[in-house]
C-alpha cells in the first residue's frame, strides 16, 4: 500500500486503454476483475464507475465512485463525478457489483476524552448517532456539567479518570470499556460531518480482513481564522485486537505495546470528516491549550530528551506562541535524533518548520537549505516547494531593492566621479533611467514604469526595449478593463 504495485499500475493501465477505445464493456469486466483481486485500489473503482456510466448504470457508478472517493479522500475528480452521476441515466441496479461493494460486518466505538466541555458535547454526541454501535466518554473530572449531559445521552458509557497530565493515560484507560472491534476516537469540540455516517463502519470493514495493520486517518476541517481547509493527518481509528497503545502526555501517538510505531502500522487517509473548533482564539484563550501543551513537552522532554516526536511537537508549539528562538533549538534537535529513531517519520515536517524559522528571521540561504532538506525527505513535499518559492521571491525582492539602490548611486556619484577610468554619461543617463524602470516594473508599478520607459525614449526615439515595455503595459491596462487585445509583436517581452 506504500508502494506502486507494478500488477496494479499495468492493470489500471490496460482499463483506461479499453475506456479510450469505448470498450466499455470490456473496461467493465476487466476493472471488476482487477477489483475482485485488489478492492483497495481507489483508481480502479474510478475506471469502473467510469465504465458503467458509458453503459447506463448511473446510480450503481454513483456508488462506485463513492467507494473510490472513500479510500481516496483527496480525489480531486469527486465533484466532476458527482455532476456525470446526476446527468446519467439511474439504469438497473446491478446485483455483482453491489455485491462486490458488500464489506463484513465490524462493529466499531466511539471514544470521547472529555473535561468541561459542556460548550460542545452534545453537538459532538449526536453528530456520531447512527454512526457508530457504541459510545464511551472518558471524563477527566469535568465539574461544568459535561459529565451529567454525556450519562444522560442514550446509550453512552461513561468511565471517569482521575486527570494526571496524560492524554495518552486517559486514553488507555478507556481501552478496556469498550466491547467493539474497532475505536474512531472523536475530540468533545468535533462533530461528524453527516453524510460521512456510514464510511466509519464500512472503513472498519475494508481494513479490518488485511493483515497489514492499518491505522486510519480521519480528516479534520479546522475552523480557525477563517480557514476552513481539510487535513487528513489525524490518527484516529484502530483495530481493538492488535495491542495498540497510546503514548505521550499531549500530541499522543498510537503504537504497540513494545514501543511506539514497533509493529510499524501504515496510516491511511479515508473520507471520514470532522469539523473542529477547538483551535479557534477564543477557545484557545478560555481553556489555555497552548500553555497546558507546553508544559506537558516540557515534561516529555525531562523523561526523554532525545525524542525526536517529543522535541519536534515542542518547536511546533513555541512557534504557536512566537519564541522563534526556542523553536529553532528544539526542531534543530529533533532533526539531530531523528536518525536514531527509524520509526520517527515527520522529518520532512521537522525540516520545513526550521526553514520557517529561518525565513521569519529574514535568514534566507539557512532557510533555503532547510526547505531543500525538506524536499531530500520527500521530493514532491507541495508544502516545501511553495516555501522554497516564497524564499526566492524573497531573494529575487531583495536583489531587486539592491539593483535599485545601485543605480541610484550611479546617478549620484556621476557628477563628482573623478576616477582613474572615465565613466561613461550613458551609465548615469539613459541606462540608469531604464533599469529604473524596469525596477518598477517588477514592483508593479506599471503606471510609474511607462512615465519612466516614455523619458528614456525622449531621448532615444528609436530604443525598441523601451517601445515593448510601453507596449506590454498599455496591452495589460486593456486586458485589465476588459477590452479585448490582439497582441502585436512590439509587446513581446
Amino acid at each position: 500500500m506504500r508502494e506502486e504495485n507494478p500488477m496494479i499500475t499495468a492493470s489500471q493501465a490496460s482499463i483506461a486503454a479499453l475506456l479510450k477505445e469505448k470498450d466499455f464493456a470490456g473496461a467493465e469486466r476487466a476493472a471488476a476483475a482487477h477489483l475482485r483481486q485488489f478492492p483497495l485500489d481507489a483508481q480502479s473503482w474510478v475506471l469502473l464507475g467510469e465504465a458503467l456510466l458509458h453503459r447506463g448504470y448511473g446510480e450503481t457508478a454513483g456508488r462506485v465512485f463513492e467507494r473510490a472517493q472513500l479510500l481516496d479522500p483527496h480525489a480531486a475528480w469527486a465533484d466532476t463525478a458527482r455532476a456525470a452521476v446526476g446527468q446519467a441515466p439511474a439504469g438497473d441496479m446491478r446485483i455483482d457489483i453491489e455485491a462486490m461493494l458488500d464489506v463484513p460486518r465490524v462493529t466499531v466505538a466511539a471514544a470521547i476524552l472529555a473535561k468541561d466541555e459542556i460548550r460542545c458535547i452534545d453537538r459532538c454526541l449526536r453528530s456520531l448517532l447512527g454512526a457508530v454501535d457504541e459510545i464511551v466518554v472518558i471524563d477527566c473530572g469535568s465539574t461544568d456539567g459535561t459529565r451529567e449531559a454525556a450519562s444522560a445521552f442514550p446509550g453512552v458509557k461513561l468511565v471517569t479518570f482521575e486527570w494526571c497530565d496524560d492524554f495518552a493515560a486517559a486514553r488507555n484507560a478507556g481501552l478496556p470499556h469498550i466491547e467493539s472491534d474497532w475505536v474512531i476516537w472523536v475530540d468533545a469540540d468535533e462533530s461528524l460531518w453527516p453524510e460521512d455516517r456510514a464510511n466509519i463502519r464500512t472503513a472498519a470493514g475494508l481494513f479490518g480482513k488485511l493483515a497489514q495493520l492499518v491505522i486510519i486517518n480521519a480528516g479534520v476541517q479546522e475552523h480557525q481564522n477563517g480557514d476552513a481547509g481539510i487535513k487528513y493527518n489525524r490518527s484516529r481509528m484502530f483495530p481493538l485486537n492488535r495491542g495498540l497503545r497510546y503514548k505521550g502526555r499531549v500530541h499522543e501517538q498510537i503504537g504497540g505495546a513494545e514501543g511506539l510505531s514497533a509493529r510499524d502500522p501504515i496510516g491511511k487517509p479515508v473520507l471520514i470528516r470532522f469539523h473542529h473548533d477547538g483551535y479557534e482564539p477564543s477557545v484557545m484563550k478560555q481553556k489555555q491549550k497552548l500553555a497546558r501543551n507546553v508544559r506537558l513537552l516540557e515534561m516529555m522532554l525531562r523523561e526523554e530528551p532525545d525524542n525526536p516526536g517529543w522535541l519536534f511537537f515542542y518547536g511546533r508549539d513555541m512557534l504557536g506562541t512566537g519564541d522563534c528562538g526556542k523553536a529553532q533549538e528544539a526542531l534543530r534537535a529533533a532533526e539531530r535524533h531523528a536518525p536514531a529513531s527509524p520509526h520517527f517519520s515527520r522529518i520532512a515536517e521537522v525540516r520545513l518548520l526550521l526553514a520557517f524559522t529561518h525565513l521569519q528571521a529574514g535568514e534566507l540561504e539557512e532557510a533555503e537549505s532547510a526547505c531543500r532538506r525538506a524536499l531530500e525527505s520527500i521530493p514532491d513535499f507541495p508544502d516545501a516547494l511553495v516555501m522554497l518559492a516564497e524564499i526566492e521571491l524573497k531573494r529575487a525582492y531583495r536583489l531587486v531593492q539592491s539593483a535599485e539602490s545601485r543605480l541610484r548611486k550611479a546617478k549620484d556619484v556621476y557628477p563628482s566621479y573623478r576616477g582613474v577610468v572615465e565613466a561613461s554619461p550613458d551609465s548615469a543617463g539613459w541606462k540608469s533611467d531604464y533599469l529604473l524602470a524596469e525596477v518598477a516594473r517588477f514592483a508593479g508599478k506599471q503606471a510609474q514604469a511607462k512615465l519612466m520607459y516614455e523619458k528614456v525614449l525622449e531621448r532615444l526615439p528609436e530604443y525598441e526595449p523601451a517601445h515593448k515595455r510601453i507596449a506590454r503595459i498599455e496591452e495589460q491596462r486593456l486586458l485589465l478593463n476588459g477590452v479585448p487585445v490582439r497582441r502585436s509583436p512590439a509587446a513581446s517581452d
